[in-house]
């Protein structure tokens, strides 16, 4: 039960009270250890730790295609008796130490697993949301102790204070997620690129032709979308990208992902809308089969974290820890 999480079979209870030898303990432990089913297991525990879940929560609650990866790597992990340290540091800045190693960019989906709304309308507030986060998880799992009541106010029985709740804070104010990340390697991925290529240059008027009919409901979509974003939040998604200061980026890097599924929603309402338009649509999609073969296998994607840039947005103690009043800035500090 402690390594598995499963009872022994009858034959299993006899086979190790028959067993005479004076070894018959550590022969258990061994094949306990040794079984994947050790792993998967204990990675139950971290995955309940990391927040893990195979969709974002909250109302939409949209499913996350790719996360299955960083729970196959924490299962892994624990088989393979991966060191304490190497398995923190993977988690927290795989990116930055390993960015050449599929297994390190997996492994922050530690961070990638927040819970989410993607119709959320402030993005402003959002990004604070996951700042908040990101600082209230890695806290609470790595160095043991809650520092959330910090967000607010000094804390009333220890001495961590609201500035310092902040200054590590600061480390993930660059943070964003990346869910289109090749699992493959670099050879892999050239040989993938070379032969999508060739499939782009057979079913390029095609698909020029199937992206003409969409545009003008896309068009509409993205208006719609926009002109629900509270101003704060339009003003940094409107402005050039020459124009962005680094918190902007983030704010545009947030809209510019939740607009993954536009293409989806664009065909579900030419089809209810423009019956004509979405029967041509069809049709095309029907003679871009035809080039199926070119394709190469999509080999699918990565979950993970990165950075924005070279430069971070600032951080600034909140007062009370309400998003839009902030004090003083601060910088990254443990």
């Amino acid at each position: 039960l402690d390594a598995w999480g499963l009872l022994p079979t009858p034959e299993e209870v006899n086979a190790f009270v028959n067993d005479k030898s004076p070894k018959a303990h550590e022969k258990l432990v061994e094949r306990l250890l040794a079984s994947p089913r050790y792993g998967e297991r204990q990675a139950r525990r971290w995955l309940d730790l990391s927040r893990y879940a195979d969709s974002d929560g909250y109302n939409t609650d949209g499913t996350r295609p790719n996360i299955w990866r960083y729970r196959d790597y924490v299962v892994n992990a624990f088989n393979a008796d991966k060191p304490f340290d190497r398995f923190v540091k993977e988690q927290l800045a795989g990116d930055e130490l390993w960015p050449d190693k599929t297994e390190a960019l997996i492994a922050t989906g530690f961070l990638r697993n927040l819970p989410d709304e993607i119709n959320a309308r402030d993005l402003n507030l959002k990004k604070q949301e996951v700042a908040n986060d990101l600082t209230d998880t890695v806290s609470a799992v790595f160095l043991g102790t809650t520092l959330g009541c910090a967000q607010c106010h000094d804390h009333k029985t220890e001495k961590i204070t609201q500035q310092e709740y902040y200054q590590f804070q600061a480390f993930f104010s660059n943070a964003s997620w990346k869910d289109d990340v090749s699992p493959l390697s670099a050879k892999a991925k050239a040989d993938h690129d070379a032969q999508l290529a060739k499939w782009e240059a057979a079913t390029k008027d095609l698909r020029e032709q199937r992206d003409a009919l969409l545009k003008p409901t896309i068009d509409k979509l993205e208006t719609d979308r926009l002109s629900g974003f509270v101003p704060a939040t339009r003003e940094a998604i409107s402005k050039p990208a020459s124009e962005r200061n680094a918190y902007e980026r983030w704010i545009y890097h947030r809209n510019h992902w939740t607009m993954q599924g536009r293409t989806r929603n664009a065909e579900n309402q030419l089809k209810t809308k423009d019956k004509d338009a979405y029967a041509k649509y069809q049709a095309l999609g029907e003679q871009l089969k035809k080039f199926d073969a070119l394709k190469p296998k999509d080999p699918g994607a990565i979950s993970t974290m990165a950075e924005l840039g070279p430069d971070a947005p600032p951080t600034r103690v909140l007062f009370k820890g309400i998003y839009d009043r902030p004090l003083q800035e601060v910088q990254p500090g443990l």
